[in-house]
């Protein structure tokens, strides 16, 4: 059936991101889902059980399979924007959250990380849903930019397991 070559081809395509460590990609054709919902960083409690098919920031629109590499990419576009501030954040053990460390140099503070663009900067990527969100929120404001800046569109993922 449609939805099962569809499922497929999805399921390959991911595993090439994954193989050949695509971070940002271009779509050529985009398949219309009627389930998509756009959200801004405000309804992050409305997002339990949804997955990213891209975000759009800034003006710019990028293109995700999960949070965690919505997360990678927000950072690294944030890092060119500013490096400054990242170092800054990673030098004080940043926490979006209380007590536990989201950007840091010292990858013992991490459960999970991932290293952005190869600066010894590294986030916590072992974070929900609203988890994810929330730190996006905290270092955008870091920065010094709106929430509105910040676009996601997702799908629900209890669907995808049909």
């Amino acid at each position: 059936t449609e939805h099962e070559i569809t499922n497929r081809a999805n399921k390959l395509a991911s595993k090439v991101i994954e193989m050949y460590h695509l971070d940002n990609f271009e779509v050529l054709v985009e398949q219309t889902n009627q389930n998509q919902r756009f959200y801004t960083l405000n309804d992050k409690d409305d997002l339990k059980s949804t997955r990213p098919t891209s975000f759009i920031f800034m003006g710019d629109k990028f293109y995700v399979k999960s949070y965690k590499q919505m997360t990678k990419t927000v950072l690294e576009n944030l890092y060119r924007l500013d490096d400054d501030i990242l170092h800054k954040l990673a030098e004080e053990n940043f926490s979006a959250f209380g007590t536990r460390c989201a950007v840091t140099y010292d990858v013992n503070k991490l459960r999970s990380f991932q290293e952005i663009h190869e600066s010894g900067i590294y986030v916590e990527t072992n974070l929900s849903t609203p988890y994810q969100l929330l730190l996006i929120e905290k270092i955008l404001q870091e920065y010094g930019l709106e929430d509105e800046e910040f676009i996601i569109d997702v799908i629900d993922t209890v669907e995808e397991e049909i």
